[in-house]
């Protein structure tokens, strides 16, 4: 069994965007206004392709890992999954709310702005530090996600990276 087209095709799209903004990010201090913008409206597009990419994953069936692989495997798989879905969430989430909380507007791609729900610095300072800590989770739960395809392939000698291609 493989992985429905649109399933795959919101996994590389996501992938591909997810990569560019945390390089983006690291780099991104002292840049013009723009760039910011940029990023804040990619990080609220993002957080609305992680809710069609939820609702895809619910209605559809995914292939089960082999049953030759072993247990721990499994388990490390499931925590990394979950621990991705977790910062596709935190990030656009955290900065998105450092924003608003320091009195700053969303902007959507020049459509429209949302506009800072509240000024509270010392929160807005926390989803700042959230902010800034996540991506160094993030690029590690990445790094295992393919280092964990790669094992597959290459070690394991199954398809279970060929399902996602």
């Amino acid at each position: 069994m493989q992985y429905n087209l649109k399933s795959k095709l919101i996994h590389w799209v996501m992938s591909v965007m997810i990569i560019t903004m945390l390089f983006i990010g690291y780099f991104m201090k002292g840049m013009p206004e723009l760039v910011y913008n940029l990023h804040k409206s990619t990080g609220m597009l993002l957080l609305g392709l992680l809710c069609i990419r939820l609702v895809v994953r619910l209605k559809s069936k995914y292939p089960e890992l082999p049953e030759s692989t072993p247990k721990i495997v499994k388990i490390v798989a499931k925590a990394n999954v979950l621990g991705l879905y977790l910062a596709m969430f935190i990030m656009p989430l955290s900065g998105f709310l450092m924003s608003t909380l320091a009195g700053r507007s969303v902007p959507f791609f020049g459509l429209f702005e949302i506009s800072s729900l509240a000024t509270y610095k010392p929160l807005a300072y926390t989803f700042h530090e959230i902010h800034e800590i996540c991506p160094i989770i993030f690029i590690a739960l990445i790094a295992a996600h393919i280092a964990g395809g790669l094992f597959h392939h290459f070690i394991l000698k199954d398809n279970v990276l060929r399902k996602m291609l």
